[in-house]
């Protein structure tokens, strides 16, 4: 006879499913070894029950002792709040899919987007890694956000607040005690940004627990080249085949290289925001630069602000932030003397 407890809720059942088939598969050999003897097959029964002291216990009668059976704790508090930051980060990371031109939205179509998205499909974990302001994190953000919608679990974290936005929350474990039916996504952005060498070794500790759990969740970071390349301690988290759009010196490494914007690419820009290309073509110093969405972004900001004649006469990429700086300052300005003021 066994006896097994508490036998409400999914784990239990779970547990009490497995011994009944091995119960049975103990009795069908018993059934064998028992053929022809006069006594026949010896009965098995399984008896359940719910303790008010709770708990679960499977006690073979035969052997008088107890097996406990662990349950999977109760996460839902911390699975809020790792859903709530991920709301948060990728309400953050929504400005870097997007240039904003007088107001106007303008969103690129980045063919990386689905190449990446296929990647992470098929790789238990991969570093996405380019040139500062290549638009690392908008890629992500977009990926994420497919996966999210066609109804995987994903997670977003930034990678220099997520010690803080997980205090007191042993996220590893959380993770790999969220089942499910299919695959599922940790994204960490931006592991360059994180400045303390303590809260970048816990982050790197998040990576490693989740690859090494070895179950559904896969992990997608982002790092620029120039860290991946000094930081072997990142490096060793993502060893692995590269996709076809690789960095010949990380070729042990599975990551994907974000390139700078394509002539396709940028023929976006002129067909949505024809202020933006203007200022784009009379730059033309500023040809290589403006390839890069952190660039465009800046060019984009200035819409309105600067003429064409401006651009021509201005000096390398360092001047765009000087200018955009120059705007932000005016404007902070226009709005503190338009603000009502108590008498």
């Amino acid at each position: 006879r066994v006896v097994l407890s508490n036998a409400g809720g999914e784990d239990s059942q779970a547990v009490f499913a497995a011994v009944a088939d091995q119960v049975i598969d103990v009795k069908e050999r018993r059934a064998v070894n028992s053929a022809g003897s006069k006594r026949g097959p010896v009965p098995t029964r399984i008896y359940t029950f719910k303790p008010r002291s709770g708990g679960n216990l499977i006690y073979p009668m035969w052997r008088s002792r107890y097996v406990s059976v662990q349950g999977r704790p109760d996460h839902h508090g911390a699975r809020r709040r790792l859903v709530d930051v991920t709301t948060r980060s990728l309400r953050e990371l929504d400005d870097d899919t997007r240039i904003v031109v007088e107001e106007t939205s303008l969103h690129i179509d980045r063919d990386v987007v689905p190449a990446l998205e296929d990647h992470v499909r098929h790789a238990a974990r991969v570093v996405v890694t380019g040139a500062p302001g290549a638009g690392k994190s908008g890629v992500i953000a977009e990926v994420a956000g497919r996966l999210k919608r066609a109804g995987s679990d994903v997670l977003v974290l930034m990678a220099h607040t997520a010690v803080d936005d997980l205090s007191g929350v042993d996220a590893a474990q959380v993770i790999a005690d969220w089942h499910g039916s299919g695959p599922a996504w940790l994204f960490v952005d931006a592991l360059d940004a994180v400045r303390e060498p303590g809260d970048l070794r816990r982050v790197r500790d998040l990576i490693a627990r989740v690859v090494r759990s070895g179950g559904r969740w896969r992990v997608v970071a982002t790092c620029r080249s120039y860290d991946l390349r000094h930081s072997p301690e990142i490096g060793e988290l993502f060893s692995g085949v590269p996709h076809e759009r690789f960095h010949g010196e990380f070729a042990g490494l599975s990551h994907f290289a974000v390139p700078k914007l394509s002539d396709a690419e940028l023929a976006q820009v002129g067909e949505r925001a024809p202020g933006l290309e203007e200022l784009r073509r009379a730059a033309t110093h500023l040809a290589d630069a403006l390839r890069i969405p952190f660039f465009l972004r800046l060019l984009g900001r200035l819409v309105g602000s600067v003429t064409r004649d401006e651009m021509r006469e201005s000096g390398g990429s360092r001047q765009l932030l000087d200018l955009d700086w120059a705007r932000a300052v005016a404007k902070s300005r226009h709005a503190s003397r338009a603000a009502p003021r108590l008498e």
